[in-house]
């Protein structure tokens, strides 16, 4: 689930997918690859895609089909270069801005991005 609030866009990851709390998540500014797997890197996985962040954590996320692969690609690079044009425009952010909980994001389901006011 990609989520928005006053600090910027946040790829929370569930497992299993109906859970109630995030297992894990990223930042998008603190994001600095997103881009599809090579058949060399997964052959068995036609539609995923990696995420790498500048801490060196990376994420692979599988989909069902290449449209939605390139949606989630897509979305996440646009995400991602929206917080860092910002990132610039308003100052360094500070780091508490990174200890981010579940509670602080309002849910919608089957919304690719979710703002909050």
């Amino acid at each position: 689930v990609v989520k928005k609030d006053k600090s910027g866009h946040v790829i929370s990851f569930y497992s299993p997918p109906k859970a109630h709390k995030p297992r894990s998540g990223v930042l998008c500014f603190l994001i600095n690859e997103v881009r599809p797997t090579t058949a060399m890197e997964l052959p068995d996985c036609r539609h995923s895609f990696v995420i790498k962040g500048i801490n060196g954590m990376e994420y692979v996320l599988d989909c069902s089909s290449y449209d939605e692969m390139h949606s989630w690609v897509n979305t996440i690079k646009t995400c991602s270069q929206l917080d860092n044009s910002n990132k610039r425009t308003r100052g360094s952010l500070t780091l508490e801005t990174q200890a981010l909980t579940p509670g602080d994001y309002d849910e919608v389901e089957n919304s690719p991005v979710v703002e909050r006011p």
